[in-house]
């Protein structure tokens, strides 16, 4: 610890920015326009990032242009949230978005943006941000006098590397899940919706001229039908009874709940768990939150903890049948969710229930290209779910090292 040092942020940087305070007209392509919503755990995330003209470009970038290495962060709302501009992102700040230039004869950025992200530098920022009637926000002319604290460029550049090999193999891990999600997908889009499975010559079906019939979903092929989601899926099959056998919970909340992705549970005692906690589901579940249906927060349950309980504001889906795999293909495609969107009620806060799931119309193709497709598509749900243990676990082990690392409680050595 006798080599680290508490310095102020403004010795490590060559500058910090703010970017213009208005908003341009967004497009579907040309530059970046970095948001608060581009910061996505530690790294920016271009899939829900905009564009701008280069006009507007050339008006955002007067200030400064963001390069390789700045460090960019949200000085309002979403405190603390913060990510390196990678090599080539040609980009600019959008509104409420900062970022830090690292000085690099003195700083590694990665180390920066380790200690922006770590527990002690988080709450120096929450103990000095300026609470707001509307938002909240860290004042920019006070942060660059925050204190920090960092070792040698040589221990920085340690650190950093130990942290970052963790999360390349997070991210690596993440890219596999989203390529075998994209690949059930396209399978599940090929045989379903574009007809094109094997037929018995193992020729596509549709364009080798099999029989095609009407149905309330439009042509489907001969011996396909058409039902009601609710007469081969049980909806809120489970709820917790008096008689139930867990005294400690692992509680699922609609906040923890991504596209496809949970983030995490929260550990309860039974008695103490939130009254919304009533929900069981078993393997092969789907579960979708009724409120805004559009944010897409649903998820596919593989092999829970039998103490896993989800909250009411998830409708759950258990097949009955249908495999899971297509079940879960069917209610996550893009008309499915147009439907709930289409039918969800409320102003501030748009909702579905059970009956639209019930009533839902659901195409039912014959067993045998059920089962056909259940056996492609259920060994990727595996992976997926061996990948996502294996994400919990590294994330874990990071999140347990970077404080430690960070404050110079525990030594690299080579």
């Amino acid at each position: 610890m006798s080599e680290w040092k508490e310095v102020k942020l403004k010795t490590l940087c060559q500058g910090i920015y703010d970017g213009p305070h208005a908003t341009p007209k967004r497009l579907d392509e040309g530059p970046i326009f970095l948001g608060i919503s581009s910061l996505n755990r530690g790294s920016i995330d271009l899939s829900k990032s905009d564009h701008l003209s280069e006009q507007d470009f050339k008006k955002w970038t007067k200030r400064v242009t963001p390069q390789e290495n700045d460090l960019v962060f949200s000085y309002e709302t979403r405190l603390g949230e913060a990510a390196l501009i990678p090599a080539g992102l040609r980009c600019c700040l959008g509104r409420r978005m900062a970022l830090m230039r690292p000085d690099t004869s003195k700083v590694n950025p990665q180390f920066l943006l380790y200690t922006y992200l770590s527990p002690g530098f988080q709450a120096t920022i929450q103990s000095r941000t300026v609470h707001g009637s509307t938002v909240n926000r860290i004042p920019l002319t006070e942060l660059p006098d925050y204190p920090i604290l960092v070792p040698s460029l040589e221990t920085q550049s340690q650190i950093a590397a130990t942290l970052s090999n963790l999360d390349r193999k997070i991210e690596n891990l993440r890219k596999q899940n989203e390529t075998l999600e994209q690949i059930a997908k396209t399978l599940f889009k090929h045989w379903f919706v574009d007809f094109e499975f094997p037929n018995a010559d193992g020729k596509p079906y549709k364009s080798s001229g099999g029989e095609m019939v009407p149905s309330e979903l439009g042509d489907i092929p001969a011996g396909w039908r058409v039902g009601r989601l609710g007469d081969v899926v049980k909806v809120n099959a489970e709820s917790i009874c008096k008689n139930y056998c867990h005294k400690e919970i692992e509680y699922v909340d609609i906040a923890s709940v991504g596209v496809g992705v949970l983030e995490g549970t929260t550990s309860y005692s039974l008695k103490n768990a939130p009254s919304r906690a009533r929900r069981l589901v078993k393997h092969g579940d789907v579960i979708w939150s009724g409120v805004r249906p559009n944010r897409k927060s649903y998820l596919f349950i593989t092999h829970p903890p039998e103490n896993l309980i989800v909250s009411t504001g998830f409708i759950t889906l258990t097949p009955n049948f249908i495999p899971s795999s297509y079940l879960y293909s069917w209610v996550t495609t893009d008309s499915f969710v147009e439907y709930l969107t289409f039918n969800a009620s409320g102003s501030a806060y748009p909702a579905v229930n059970a009956e639209h799931f019930e009533i839902a119309e659901v195409l039912l193709p014959d067993q045998l290209n059920l089962n056909r497709f259940h056996r492609l598509v259920n060994p990727m749900r595996e992976k997926i779910y061996q990948n996502s243990r294996h994400i919990q676990t590294l994330t874990q082990t990071r999140d347990t090292l970077l404080p430690q690392l960070m404050s110079g409680k525990l030594r690299i050595t080579s």
